[in-house]
């Protein structure tokens, strides 16, 4: 049987403030697990009823105040230029459960991002060419990985939400 996939929480339908909440850790263990299904069933129901390849998902946009994502790895460059992320089999979803930013690099990039939950609007972002996120997987394991280019900003743009930072508080609408 299939995961349920959840409702997305948007800036305009959000009356508990989950996207402004900053999500709590978590121990890994089966709630965690079924959590994480429900959040890539999410993803691919999004990208089949809208079309488009969505790159990330933090628990907060589903109404879930606990430091889980899910995001969309090119396992190439971290360059967008680079891969097909709908038909590159390098291009994979990550779980990452209590993710934090370990490291940044000085070096910028622009990046022009939108949102699931601000839908039909993209902001441009400065952000660090480079991170080192750390984070645990489903199963249980702590891994320190770099990332790089749109990596970096997808992962970030992620780890925000789980802080409680939105698009609009870090660029300017384009």
């Amino acid at each position: 049987m299939a995961a349920e996939p959840f409702e997305i929480v948007t800036i305009d339908n959000d009356p508990s403030g989950f996207l402004r909440t900053e999500a709590v850790p978590v121990a890994v263990g089966d709630n965690i697990r079924s959590l994480a299904k429900r959040m890539i069933a999410t993803i691919d129901h999004v990208q089949e009823t809208h079309g488009g390849v969505v790159m990330g998902l933090a628990a907060n946009q589903i109404g879930v105040l606990q430091r889980v994502i899910v995001v969309r790895i090119d396992g190439i460059l971290g360059d967008p230029e680079s891969v097909d992320f709908t038909t590159d089999e390098t291009a994979k979803l990550v779980v990452m459960i209590n993710p934090k930013i370990i490291k940044s690099s000085e070096e910028t990039v622009q990046s022009v991002e939108g949102c699931l939950s601000i839908p039909e609007k993209h902001y441009e972002i400065t952000r660090a060419k480079r991170i080192t996120v750390q984070y645990t997987t489903l199963e249980g394991d702590t891994e320190e990985q770099v990332f790089e280019g749109y990596n970096a900003c997808f992962i970030k743009h992620e780890i925000d939400h789980l802080n409680g930072i939105l698009l609009p508080d870090e660029g300017e609408a384009v």
